[in-house]
């Protein structure tokens, strides 16, 4: 009897009772220590029927979230007429969603927010998560233990990337109660779901061809839907069906189905090859370390529709291909559809090498590649460290949290659908997987030694200016954004392969980009704006807007290696330069960058004609450091002279016709002058002592 027989005589049991309906008894429902889901549809007083939600159509609903305020608090139905209890009140349209899970009585749900007319969409914040107006009610299908879903998607999001969000609630349809749920995001295109340039139909030349996409292969419902095939190795005839989710795929014009479809064709091409060289082969293509991550929590898990099904992509514009987030992970750690005759997720098996939903050939073909394959065991090696994601301690502590939350709900579960009659011993059984997955995949991986300790550019990000003001001259706040990247090292530096990595912002420097030794270079959003307004020449442009709000910006080289990492915001404890003229300066560039303390802000014409482009002596102010007394450069004596402290803010305005300025009177420290002109403004640092 394999390892996995448990699994496979509970599913069949639950199974025989899903089909027979032999237990679909409605309780006395109450209350919940989760959040409590009422969903009214249509009521015909005639028939005396509630409107039916179907597949397809949508229909209009009415949606109350019960939640009362505090960590261990109760709700209550009777709480639905109580305002300050509900966390949403409001119009919703809904439908029946899903695939194989269609079949079970128990339905899960796709629905919008929508305002009181029920058409226009409302973007609020459910269960505290980014407001959207797109949701998903998962009905946890197939997977008796309740978490597989949960437990998955929160590890993914703790290894740094983005999948859905998710909350449990209990769930009542017209006075009926429907059981357990996890309410959560549905993976779409936005600044808090897949961050990627929502691409245009007018996008059909570079660079703005090149993003933002987001693809997934998967089950197809229409032939018509399939944007393209790709081959598996196994089973040979069973071609991967790949769809654009971003634009839909009803949408997507001819020149970017074909551009995209050849960014997968080109992997598939390097990845057989074995190409790993930086310009030419696949690191050039993908974000390693997205695909590094996608593998290592489809193998942890072992789930048997990776690779082949609900598995997603991205690209951001002039940015890599990257793969996430995951989705449906409920047929994981030893669960499948027995039922059906499918038994593929096994603790020693990799997925993309089971026989059965292996993948497009690039999969295996990473995967036996020896620079990748050791780039994924130094990940696994890092993620397995104790305190780390897949610590396994840790792991464990997540599923008791997780059954802890739902043992209540549990019960109510098993008692409208008969599919939960021993949690404790499910999630032992998962628990016993992952120990033996671990000690399996930890025989697979081999040696880290060609990719450890890499040496990297000792660069850092040290200017931003994600949220310029607007003027008559510069009316478009984004054409004014730019990034300064400093060496900070005695030598000259290659950036050959360097990229933005991660999601939401995104450049690749081109081959043999170099950086001078103790030098920096801008990259700007607007070339021609930026050489217009700074009076300097940016090195490279960016084709997407930074965000308002917060950003991570991460420099990595071809391999993911980090190179830097600054996760800057418009809150506080960050300096203000949100639209007030102002950009952030790292302060001293050998500190901490992603800590806010070692930022300032300054105001952007400080970039103007400052003395580090390598002025002449004659233009220089002097001496400079100062104790008070300065004369300005030959022939400046313009009588508009404004000077600002190191925090951006003005002290004084100052009225000469003098080449002498006295500064005494002002506390040491670093200041700036800015000498007005007519038609650029020069700015100088001045260290008073």
């Amino acid at each position: 009897m394999s390892a996995k027989s448990p699994f496979k005589i509970t599913i069949i049991s639950f199974t025989i009772i899903w089909f027979f309906n032999l237990k679909m008894l409605a309780q006395d429902f109450k209350t919940s220590n989760l959040p409590i889901f009422l969903i009214n549809t249509r009521y015909d007083p005639i028939t005396g029927k509630y409107e039916e939600i179907l597949d397809d159509p949508r229909i209009i609903a009415d949606l109350k979230i019960v939640r009362r305020p505090g960590k261990d608090a109760r709700n209550y139905i009777t709480d639905q007429n109580t305002v300050e209890f509900l966390n949403y009140n409001g119009k919703i349209d809904i439908e029946i969603r899903g695939s194989s899970s269609q079949v079970l009585p128990k339905k899960q749900y796709g629905f919008s927010t929508k305002l009181s007319n029920g058409i226009t969409n409302n973007n609020v914040s459910l269960l505290d998560m980014p407001a959207d107006n797109d949701w998903i009610l998962n009905s946890l299908a197939f997977d008796p233990s309740l978490v597989r879903d949960f437990f998955c998607y929160n590890l993914y999001n703790d290894m740094g990337n983005y999948t859905t969000r998710t909350q449990y609630c209990e769930v009542v349809l017209n006075g009926k109660y429907l059981g357990l749920y996890i309410l959560q995001e549905k993976l779409k295109q936005g600044t808090e779901r897949i961050n990627v340039t929502k691409i245009k139909s007018s996008d059909i030349n570079l660079p703005e061809l090149s993003g933002g996409y987001i693809i997934k292969a998967d089950k197809i419902d229409s032939w018509a839907e399939v944007g393209w095939t790709m081959k598996s190795y196994y089973p040979p005839d069973n071609d991967v069906e790949y769809v654009a989710v971003l634009p839909k795929y009803d949408e997507i014009k001819t020149q970017q189905l074909a551009y995209i479809k050849n960014v997968f064709l080109n992997l598939e091409t390097q990845a057989k090859l074995r190409n790993i060289d930086i310009i030419t082969g696949f690191p050039s293509i993908i974000d390693i370390q997205s695909f590094v991550d996608y593998m290592l929590i489809s193998e942890l898990s072992a789930n048997v529709d990776s690779y082949q099904y609900s598995t997603f992509f991205n690209k951001e514009r002039d940015g890599k291909l990257r793969a996430g987030p995951i989705w449906d992970s409920n047929l994981t750690f030893g669960n499948d559809l027995f039922f059906w005759g499918l038994d593929r997720s096994w603790f020693n098996t990799w997925q993309f090498d089971n026989g059965d939903n292996e993948g497009s050939y690039y999969w295996k073909d990473l995967f036996n590649t020896t620079r990748y394959k050791c780039y994924l065991t130094k990940r696994w090696k890092e993620l397995r460290l104790p305190g780390n994601v897949f610590d396994i301690n840790k792991m464990y502590s997540l599923l008791d949290s997780a059954k802890i939350k739902i043992s209540e709900a549990s019960v109510n579960e098993n008692i409208r659908w008969g599919t939960v009659p021993n949690i404790n011993g499910e999630i032992q059984q998962i628990k016993n997987f992952i120990s033996d997955r671990i000690n399996w995949m930890n025989i697979q991986f081999g040696s880290t030694t060609a990719c450890e300790g890499v040496s990297v550019p000792p660069v850092v990000i040290s200017k931003i200016h994600y949220n310029p003001s607007t003027s008559t001259n510069y009316p478009a706040s984004w054409s004014q954004e730019f990034i300064e990247i400093s060496n900070i090292s005695d030598q000259d530096q290659d950036l050959t392969g360097v990229f933005f990595s991660g999601i939401g912002f995104s450049y690749l420097f081109p081959k043999n980009s170099k950086i001078k030794a103790h030098n920096s270079l801008f990259l700007a959003r607007d070339t021609s704006v930026f050489r217009k307004k700074y009076n300097r020449t940016a090195f490279g442009k960016f084709n997407i807007n930074l965000p308002d709000n917060s950003q991570k910006l991460i420099l990595s080289d071809a391999w993911g290696n980090s190179i830097d990492f600054v996760e800057y915001s418009s809150s506080i404890p960050w300096p203000d330069a949100f639209q007030n003229g102002n950009y952030l300066n790292l302060k001293d560039k050998n500190t901490d960058n992603n800590d806010p303390l070692n930022w300032e802000i300054q105001p952007d014409n400080f970039l103007v004609n400052t003395m580090d482009e390598g002025m002449t002596e004659k233009q220089l102010i002097y001496p400079n450091p100062t104790r008070g007394v300065i004369t300005l450069p030959a022939g400046v004596t313009s009588g508009n002279i404004e000077l600002y402290n190191s925090f951006g803010q003005k002290i004084k305005h100052i009225k000469t016709d003098e080449s002498i300025i006295d500064l005494t009177g002002n506390l040491p420290g670093i200041y700036f002058l800015i000498i007005k002109g007519n038609s650029i403004d020069t700015s100088y640092k001045i260290i008073l002592q």
